[in-house]
């Protein structure tokens, strides 16, 4: 068999080099080079879409929160700077 051959994996056919198909079979000579694997990513489209919403919504309540603490302790301290400026003055 000289060097310029391909056999065929199927029937062990020999064929010429340039053929990309046995010409016996007709199978492929030629492995089909594979795509390469995707890379496996830790959520799906839809837990990412998942993900995202619950943080938002938690950065939402707390940052709420936090606004609505400030600003009671802002109201407090207004409402309780009158009563300290005069507690000990007599009228």
């Amino acid at each position: 068999m000289p060097a310029f051959e391909r056999v065929c994996p199927e029937c062990g056919t020999s064929n010429a080099l340039g053929q990309a198909y046995c010409a016996k079979c007709r199978a492929p000579l030629m492995q089909q080079a594979e795509p390469p694997p995707r890379p496996q990513s830790p959520l799906s489209r839809r837990g990412m879409a998942l993900l995202t919403w619950r943080v938002t919504k938690f950065l939402a309540r707390t940052g709420f929160g936090l606004a609505r603490a400030s600003a009671a302790r802002g109201i407090e301290r207004m409402q309780n700077r009158n009563k300290e400026d005069v507690k000990n003055e007599t009228i």
